[in-house]
């Protein structure tokens, strides 16, 4: 399959045939390179041009649905069983290819499936598609990544507190971040904020806070500025920008899934010209820390 950004929304009747046939000896494995050819044939056309340019908004929604819910079904299994096999063991009517399919990137974990699991699991309807606690964190009251604390302004309001990221504590050896001017240690904010402003993440409990640094991804946001990680979020199932490292290094960069003969390689891009991208292939010591959900662009005046 090809990625988000490659889906076509339009092709020009009486065009297909000849597509069809120029296209013959092509690849078949990269769809991506049909869908090139196909904004090739139509580029003589200014109208036609700009619309194979934007992609399927449809199409994009459904792979970041998708997404989601295998982001939820990793955050369940790390909250409340631990590990892979205790899910299994509690669950014995899920068999082990069925939850690679539905956890790996390969596989769709679709929303009748997800609906089916939820009964089955004894979660809310819909449970997959929001940011929910899982059971146990209903129980308890445990947090990851965020601490639920009093407001300091009316002790019977409660909020998250959203701490920065630790780039040392998980890894021992420690992630360097270059150029970063300061840190944000963390963030008070209320449950309506949380509610009204950030959507689609694994859960809220999982946001934490990473202080922009380096010029490689300007205009978008600027050294020191906030970004919002998702923690739940540690593969690259659809193009998004992620927090990253290879070895020791760290790094915040838009990660596309590239199709190639020998399988999808990652190709980390900036935002600003003048950073050359590169490829994330099998071998490297390669970890995702989470998905940027939000950004801020601090300007002065």
């Amino acid at each position: 399959m090809g990625t988000p950004s490659d889906a076509i929304c339009v092709m020009r009747p009486g065009d297909t045939s000849r597509w069809a046939a120029r296209d013959a000896d092509r690849p078949r494995s990269a769809s991506s390179q049909v869908l090139r050819f196909m904004a090739q044939e139509f580029s003589h056309d200014e109208t036609l041009r700009q619309a194979l340019a934007k992609p399927c908004s449809h199409i994009l929604e459904k792979n970041m649905r998708d997404a989601h819910r295998k982001a939820r079904l990793a955050h369940l299994i790390a909250a409340d069983y631990g590990s892979r096999a205790a899910f299994l063991s509690a669950n014995q009517w899920i068999s082990k290819s069925r939850l690679s399919q539905a956890a790996g990137r390969h596989e769709p974990f679709g929303e009748d499936a997800a609906n089916l699991w939820e009964e089955k699991l004894g979660l809310d309807k819909g449970w997959f598609s929001n940011t929910w606690p899982t059971p146990k964190e209903k129980r308890t009251g445990e947090t990851t990544g965020t601490s639920v604390i009093k407001s300091h302004q009316d002790d019977e309001n409660r909020g998250f507190k959203i701490l920065q990221f630790d780039t040392g504590g998980s890894m021992g050896h420690g992630v360097v971040l270059r150029d970063q001017p300061g840190v944000i240690q963390s963030w008070t904010v209320s449950d309506s904020w949380i509610q009204q402003n950030v959507h689609r993440v694994t859960s809220a409990k999982n946001l934490c806070i990473v202080t922009g640094f380096g010029p490689s991804m300007q205009p978008l946001f600027n050294p020191g500025d906030p970004l919002l990680v998702d923690r739940g979020v540690t593969n690259v199932d659809v193009d998004s920008i992620y927090f990253f490292r290879v070895g020791q290094e760290g790094f915040v960069k838009q990660l596309q899934r590239i199709p190639t003969a020998d399988g999808l390689i990652l190709r980390a891009k900036s935002y600003n010209a003048l950073y050359d991208s590169f490829d994330i292939v099998d071998g490297m010591d390669f970890e995702v820390f989470g998905r940027v959900v939000k950004t801020w662009k601090g300007e002065e005046f």
